[in-house]
Order: C-alpha cells, then sequence, then structure tokens
C-alpha cells in the first residue's frame, strides 16, 4: 500500500520555515518504502493550497530544484520573511504512490488529487467506482484513478 503522511503546525508552534522543509522532506524520505512510482505533496499556508506530484521515486523528487522551489515559496506564504518564522498556520499532507489504477505517467492519477474544492490522498483501492460514477450523474472522471471518484463524491 502507499505511503500517506501530513503535518499541521500553528502560528503559535515557534517553527521555522528551515525546520518544516526538514521535516516534510524526513516524512517523504520514510515514507517512501510504501510506495516508489510516484510522489505528491500539498501545502496549506496563508489561504492557498499548492500541490507538487511527480511520477518519479520519492527520494529522486527531494533532490529536483522544481521540489525545492515549490516547497520555499508554498511554506514562506506562512512565515515571516526576516526570520523564518510562522505567522501563519502550515499544513501539509503526501503521498507516496504503489500503484494500482491508472498509470501513474498520467499526473492527474498521482497523488494527492485536487477535485474543486477538496485536497486528499487516499490509500486503497475502489472497487466499485464505476459504478459510483454510473450512480453519481453529477460527478465525472478526468483520470483514471478511482481515488479521484471518492473526492469527487466528498465535493458534492
Amino acid at each position: 500500500m502507499c505511503g500517506i503522511f501530513g503535518l499541521v503546525a500553528n502560528a503559535n508552534s515557534r517553527l521555522t520555515t528551515e525546520t518544516l522543509d526538514r521535516s516534510l522532506r524526513l516524512l517523504i524520505k520514510l515514507s517512501e518504502r510504501r510506495g516508489r512510482e510516484a510522489a505528491g505533496l500539498a501545502v496549506a499556508s496563508n489561504g492557498k493550497i499548492s500541490i507538487f506530484k511527480q511520477a518519479i521515486r520519492p527520494s529522486e523528487m527531494l533532490w529536483r530544484p522544481d521540489f525545492a522551489s515549490f516547497l520555499n515559496a508554498s511554506l514562506r506564504r506562512g512565515a515571516a520573511e526576516s526570520s523564518g518564522r510562522l505567522t501563519q498556520p502550515v499544513a501539509a499532507i503526501g503521498h507516496c504512490r504503489l500503484v494500482t489504477n491508472g498509470s501513474q505517467a498520467i499526473p492527474e492519477n498521482n497523488q494527492p488529487i485536487g477535485v474543486n474544492h477538496i485536497v486528499g490522498v487516499h490509500n486503497g483501492i475502489i472497487t466499485n467506482d464505476l459504478e459510483l460514477l454510473r450512480l453519481n450523474s453529477g460527478i465525472s472522471r478526468q483520470a483514471g484513478s478511482d481515488s479521484e471518484v471518492l473526492f469527487s463524491l466528498i465535493n458534492e
């Protein structure tokens, strides 16, 4: 099964963006043994949620300059410029994927998945996703992930 992890820090935590960066990188590294085909992270700070995901080993993602830029920008939104100390709450949720349904080569199949007002991760297989789509005409699928159906239903 996949590796799922998260971290929430409030503005009074006295944490810095540097500490959060190191913590999130460690969580990704430790979760890799649960899924090596793809990795992703969603960070919510200062009223905005940003998602980064790649169809590569999680440990490879950690070394990418675009991931470093994503993480820095996402965490800085919740911090004071001068000290890097949090001034806003920051929440992050991530996923290291062991591929089940939907190819990891299609970015939309990798997690975290964003559907309208929902961003989430899911561990497991939804075996009746086609039936759920048929029974719920208000939702649709953009990619091949069964998890997308789950988040669409939650959004409804």
